[in-house]
């Protein structure tokens, strides 16, 4: 009897590790290809607390099997893909281990003095200097072998292309996009590019690219120094010595074990206002000496620990799916649930994605949900508590009632469905077209905000751009409109009269191509002479005929060339331009002709930076947004000043100018 019981038990055991090993390996792929998704494409294929779940799951059944992630198949970071050179690390590049308690961190201190910075959302990269020069930028990849981003690198806002210090450096920094620049560049985004659902996306895809046509800023901020020769013992001193260098480098703060509850508590409040997304905290040991000789566990540096905010979910009842149209013509579902108040408002709203995305949570009207704010700043629904879905996808557009499609792609090896319109006379993106058209930079019609280009449209008063200069046919009745009167009407009248007098590249960028932005507008314009007849004479040849123009790739080619091959947008353009007295800017020259230049700080003689802007241009230059080995002039009215800038430029040896000295050089007085 106990020889058949201990048979029975030891059977047991080998079952029910058989039973756990197949559930180890099924946690360890999903969590190997979300990391695959989230570092090779920036994307999120599960919310946050959906991956601390699966991990925390896993790490707990490791330590009781003994199992190791090499056993598993788990690398440190993602699997390297892409099309670009590998690189190994000279020494790893590991993950940090992590908690949401401040007692875990507190205790993990101890008695020590810590460093305590942002845990940046972005894309890790590696980079090398030598004899002062930067030799080699490199994503983190797998945390052994990275790939090689050092074309890009050498663009990065924050990261010298020159230093100073001749010795070997090297250094990690977070590769990062601003909200401000994240949307900038979807409001430019055409209808058949890829749309990110957040910065971190952007930036990884952006840092990763191959032969961009279109500018993007990126940020590099340094959290760590790895080598220096002479390195100082503490983490402040390094960051301290790498920011007088030129670096850009994180916000970070001394903490002690009485103070650093309160430093959490501080940094937490002032997150919401943070330029870059950020997704927790990071506590380093200052005496870095002593931070290297604990090692590592193979998986975590114990010289770090990661805090990540602790997302506070609440329940609600999930009340419907709403589909919004973009001008892009990308449909995307938003969820609508019983307001709950979050960190002090009130929300009930959620941003669902991509089909794919809504599907995997299996919604229903009437569900059970879990909402939360990912990294304290963007509601999420975490789960779904009744799955009782899916809810059906709209096989009509909730704008014009066409047929919508879905779009199909496949990201880290897994397919992810989109849906979208196909009308081209889509209201909604008609809706864009108008936004674009009537803008600042475009022509300028004052008074016309989104929600009276929707009423305009309504009521049938706008279906093409050209319809903007019939609109005094509904003078009487818009003068009877709530909110609008006959002053209002007449002043919007005559902003419209005004608008017929514009620069050619303005009511380019006005006519919303794919892809052409203010940028690209100025340059196929000075490309065809500056006129508009010049641009019309180019339009007769074929698809090739603007690749001559600066910085003018495959890409935007194609776009014209489709925009071109529309008969309704020709005939819109085509009465527009018939409508126009295009001006010319005022004394065009060629002195700055194939010249970059930069420019910071406050104006003292040009009235605001499009002036300026608008000066450079005219004059054959162009106008960037840092200091690089291409910049010919840094225009700064404090030209000893210690910005980032001017150090830059004093290590490429760019001239520093002042306003005044910069106008005498363009027009040789």
């Amino acid at each position: 009897m106990i020889a058949l019981h201990n048979c029975c038990e030891t059977h047991k055991v080998i079952l029910g590790g058989n039973m756990m090993e197949k559930r180890m390996k099924e946690l360890a792929a999903i969590i190997q290809e979300a990391k695959d998704a989230y570092y090779n494409d920036g994307e999120s294929i599960m919310s946050d607390k959906e991956y601390d779940a699966l991990e925390a799951e896993l790490h707990a059944l490791q330590q009781k099997y003994g199992t190791s992630d090499s056993e598993l198949g788990l690398t440190v970071g993602a699997k390297v893909s892409g099309n670009r050179k590998r690189v190994t690390h000279e020494k790893p590049a590991l993950s940090l281990d992590k908690t949401k308690d401040v007692n875990e961190l507190l205790a993990w201190l101890g008695q020590n003095v810590g460093v305590l910075s942002w845990k940046m959302d972005g894309l890790t990269i590696v980079v090398s200097y030598q004899n002062g020069r930067m030799v080699q930028a490199v994503t983190r990849g797998n945390g052994i072998i990275g790939e090689d981003v050092t074309d890009n690198a050498v663009n990065f806002v924050g990261l010298p292309a020159e230093i100073p210090y001749k010795g070997k450096l090297i250094v990690r920094a977070e590769a990062i996009m601003t909200y401000q620049e994240f949307n900038r560049i979807l409001d430019n985004m055409g209808e058949d590019e890829e749309h990110y659902k957040t910065p971190r996306n952007l930036a990884a895809g952006t840092v990763r690219r191959i032969n961009g046509e279109d500018k993007r800023t990126i940020e590099a901020i340094v959290f760590q120094c790895v080598e220096m020769e002479g390195m100082p013992k503490y983490v402040t001193q390094q960051l301290k010595q790498l920011a007088a260098w030129g670096f850009k480098v994180v916000e970070h703060r001394l903490v002690t074990p009485v103070g650093l509850e309160n430093a959490v508590r501080e940094m937490e409040e002032k997150v919401a206002d943070n330029a870059f997304p950020s997704d927790g905290l990071v506590l380093t040991y200052n005496d870095s000496v002593y931070a290297d000789s604990l090692g590592s566990t193979g998986k975590f540096p114990r010289g770090s620990m990661a805090f990540k905010w602790q997302d506070e979910e609440f329940e609600t009842t999930l009340e419907d799916v709403e589909w919004q149209a973009s001008r892009s013509g990308l449909i995307n579902p938003v969820a609508v649930f019983q307001p709950v108040e979050i960190d002090g408002t009130n929300v009930s709203r959620a941003s669902l994605f991509n089909v794919s995305y809504m599907e995997n949570l299996k919604l229903g009207k009437g569900d059970t949900v879990t909402v939360y704010k990912a990294n304290m700043i963007i509601p999420q629904i975490a789960k779904n508590l009744t799955q009782s879905g899916p809810i059906p996808v709209p096989e009509t557009c909730p704008v014009c009632g066409s047929a919508t499609t879905v779009h199909v792609s496949e990201r880290s090896g897994r397919e992810v469905k989109t849906l979208h319109c196909p009308n081209a006379a889509c209201p909604a993106k008609q809706l864009g077209r108008f936004q674009r058209f009537v803008c600042r930079d475009a022509m300028n019609i004052v008074g016309l905000s989104d929600e009276t280009l929707k009423k305009f449209i309504d009521k049938g008063w706008l279906s093409r751009l050209s319809d903007l200069y019939r609109l005094h046919e509904h003078q009487a009745e818009m003068e009877a409109m709530e909110g609008f009167g006959k002053k209002s009407t007449d002043n919007l009248l005559k902003s419209i009269e005004n608008s017929k007098h514009v620069e050619p590249w303005r009511f380019l960028y006005a006519m919303s191509i794919p892809n052409v932005g203010r940028d690209v507008s100025k340059k196929i314009m000075r490309f065809c002479g500056g006129t508009m007849n010049g641009f019309i004479e180019k339009l007769k040849f074929g698809e090739d005929v603007f690749r001559g123009a600066e910085d003018v790739g495959e890409v935007i080619v194609a776009s014209v060339y489709e925009w071109k091959q529309n008969h309704h947008f020709m005939e819109d353009f085509a009465d527009l331009v018939a409508l126009m007295e295009f001006t010319q800017t005022e004394n065009i020259s060629d002195v700055l002709a194939g010249k970059t230049v930069v420019i910071t700080g406050t104006l003292e003689t040009f009235k605001n930076r499009d002036e300026f802007i608008a000066f450079v241009e005219a004059n054959g230059g162009k106008v960037a947004g840092s200091v690089s080995k291409k910049t010919s002039y840094l225009v700064n009215n404090d030209v000893f000043s210690d910005s980032s800038k001017n150090k830059k430029a004093k290590e490429l040896g760019v001239p520093i100018v002042s306003e005044v000295e910069f106008k005498n050089l363009v027009l040789g007085n």
